[in-house]
C-alpha cells in the first residue's frame, strides 16, 4: 500500500493526553491485548461520563451498551493516581495535564491530528460523548473500536492504517467520516450508524467487511477502490448509498442486502463475481417510486447498474437491473407515454420470463378457438371429432405465419365475413407472443 502522503511531520502519540487517559494503565503492542485494557476502558468511561447529560445516561443504561459501573464519574484523586503513575513512566510527560472535557452543552473533542500511532490502539468498548476528530494520522499496528459507542460525530479523515481495523458492532449515534483514508483491513460487521458514514476517497488494500451493518443516513463510498474482497453481506442501507466511480477489483457481495434506495454505482468498474441480493424478493430492494424526481433518481441509478454488469458480462444481473429502470421510467414519464413499457412488463416481466407470454399465446389460442367453435357453421347441427379438429386446425393456422388456414374449414360451410379481422388479430398476436417468448430466451441463455 503505498503510505506516502502530504502531510506534516507526524507527532509522537506520548505527547497527546487523550491517549495517555485511553492507556493509563498501559498500551498494546501489535494488537496484543493486554489484561491492563479492562481498566483502560473503565477509566475512560468514568472520565468521559462526567459531561452526559441524564438522557444521554438513562439511554445508555436502557440500551445497555455500557456498564453501569463506568457510567459514575471518576474522582479527582483516583484519577490523579493513575495519570501520575501513567505520565511518570513515560519521559518528558511528567507535567502533562489531564485533557479538557468541556461542558455538556460544549464538549471538547477528542482530538488526534498529525500522530504517529506507534502501536496497536485498543479501544473496543469505549464510550466517546463528545466528537472525535482524527486526522492525517497513521496507525502502525491494529486499530480496535469494537462495540464503542459514539454519541456524537465521528472524523476519520486523511489517515493511513498499516493493519486491520476492528469495529464491529460499535454503535455510531451522529455520523462517521473516514474520507480519503487507506485500510489494510477493515471490519465493521454488525455496526450501526444513525448518521450518514463517508468512506469516500478512501482506499482498501485487503479484506473489508461491512457485514450486517446498518446504516440510516447516507452511505458514501465514492471514489474508492477496494483491492480484495468488499463484503456488504446482510448489510442494510436505510438511506442512500452511493458507490459512484468506485473500483471493485475482486469479489463484491451484497447477498441479503437491503437498499431503501436504489443504490448509485454511476462510473463504477464492478467485478464479475458480483453478488446481489434476490431480485425476486422485494423486501431486499426499494419499492417502485411514486413521483418524478424519486423515480428520476432511481432510473439513472438502475441505468448506471445495468451498464456496469453489462461492462462485465454479467447478463443475468444486467436484465434485472434493465427490469427497475424500467419501472422507475414508468413513474417518471407517466401514462399514456409508457404503453409500451406496461404492455412490455404485463406479457414478458420485461424480457425475463418466457413462460408468460407462452400462457398468453395459449390464452389467446383457446379464446380465438371457442369464438371459431361458436361461430363456424357446422353440418352436420351435430359436431363431430373430425369437425373440433378441422376448427383447432383452422385457429392454430392463424396462429402461426403459415397462412389463414380457412382451406381446412371448406366442408364446414361459409366462414362469417368478420371472423377475418379475429384471425388477423389473432395471427398478430400470436406473432408477438412468439417474438416475446423467443426475447426472453435469448436474454436467459445469451442467445446472438
Amino acid at each position: 500500500m503505498p503510505t506516502s502522503r502530504k502531510q506534516e511531520s507526524l507527532k509522537p502519540i506520548y505527547k497527546n493526553p487523550w491517549y495517555i487517559l485511553a492507556t493509563i494503565e498501559g498500551d498494546a503492542t501489535d494488537g496484543l491485548v493486554f489484561e491492563s485494557t479492562k481498566t483502560n476502558k473503565a477509566i475512560w468511561n468514568r472520565y468521559v461520563s462526567k459531561i452526559l447529560t441524564k438522557d444521554q445516561r438513562r439511554f445508555l443504561l436502557d440500551k445497555g451498551w455500557i456498564p453501569e459501573n463506568e457510567l459514575n464519574p471518576i474522582s479527582y484523586d483516583e484519577l490523579h493516581y493513575f495519570w501520575h503513575l501513567r505520565t511518570s513512566s513515560i519521559p518528558g510527560q511528567e507535567n502533562i495535564s489531564p485533557p479538557e472535557l468541556g461542558t455538556p452543552e460544549n464538549p471538547s473533542p477528542i482530538t488526534f491530528e498529525h500522530v504517529d500511532f506507534h502501536r496497536g490502539f485498543i479501544a473496543d468498548g469505549y464510550l466517546f460523548p463528545m466528537p472525535l476528530v482524527v486526522s492525517s494520522c497513521k496507525f502502525r499496528g491494529l486499530v480496535n473500536l469494537t462495540s464503542s459507542v459514539f454519541l456524537s460525530s465521528l472524523f476519520f479523515e486523511d489517515n493511513s492504517f498499516l493493519s486491520a481495523v476492528f469495529m464491529q458492532s460499535a454503535k455510531l449515534q451522529i455520523g462517521a467520516v473516514f474520507r480519503k483514508s487507506e485500510f489494510k483491513n477493515i471490519t465493521m460487521n454488525n455496526s450501526s450508524f444513525i448518521g450518514p458514514a463517508d468512506f469516500s476517497e478512501s482506499k482498501f488494500e485487503y479484506v473489508s467487511s461491512f457485514m450486517g451493518c446498518e446504516v440510516i443516513g447516507e452511505a458514501d463510498f465514492s471514489n474508492s477502490t477496494f483491492h480484495r474482497q468488499a463484503m456488504f453481506t446482510g448489510a442494510r442501507f436505510i438511506g442512500k448509498s452511493s458507490f459512484m466511480n468506485s473500483t471493485f477489483q475482486s469479489t463484491t457481495d451484497f447477498a441479503e442486502a437491503k437498499f431503501s434506495f436504489a443504490p448509485y454505482f454511476q462510473g463504477s468498474k464492478l467485478h464479475p463475481d458480483t453478488i446481489w441480493p434476490d431480485q425476486q424478493k422485494k423486501n431486499y430492494w426499494p419499492d417502485v417510486p411514486k413521483n418524478g424526481p424519486e423515480a428520476m433518481y432511481a432510473e439513472r441509478a438502475w441505468s448506471s447498474l445495468k451498464w456496469a454488469m453489462a461492462q462485465v458480462q454479467r447478463h443475468d444481473a444486467e436484465l434485472d437491473f434493465f427490469a427497475r429502470e424500467l419501472e422507475a421510467k414508468r413513474v417518471n414519464l407517466g401514462w399514456p407515454k409508457t404503453w409500451v413499457i406496461d404492455l412490455y412488463g404485463i406479457l414478458s416481466d420485461y424480457g425475463r420470463d418466457a413462460l408468460k407470454p407462452f400462457t398468453w399465446w395459449l390464452r389467446t389460442f383457446f379464446f380465438v378457438f371457442l369464438v371459431n367453435y361458436l361461430c363456424v357453421p357446422k353440418i352436420p347441427q351435430t359436431i363431430s371429432l373430425d369437425q373440433v379438429f378441422t376448427i383447432a386446425s383452422f385457429t392454430l393456422g392463424n396462429a402461426f405465419p403459415l397462412g389463414r388456414g380457412s382451406d381446412a374449414v371448406e366442408g364446414l360451410g361459409e366462414v362469417p365475413r368478420w371472423l377475418d379481422f379475429v384471425s388477423a388479430g389473432h395471427t398478430f398476436l400470436s406473432l408477438l407472443f412468439i417474438f416475446l417468448i423467443g426475447l426472453a430466451l435469448r436474454n436467459r441463455l445469451r442467445i446472438k
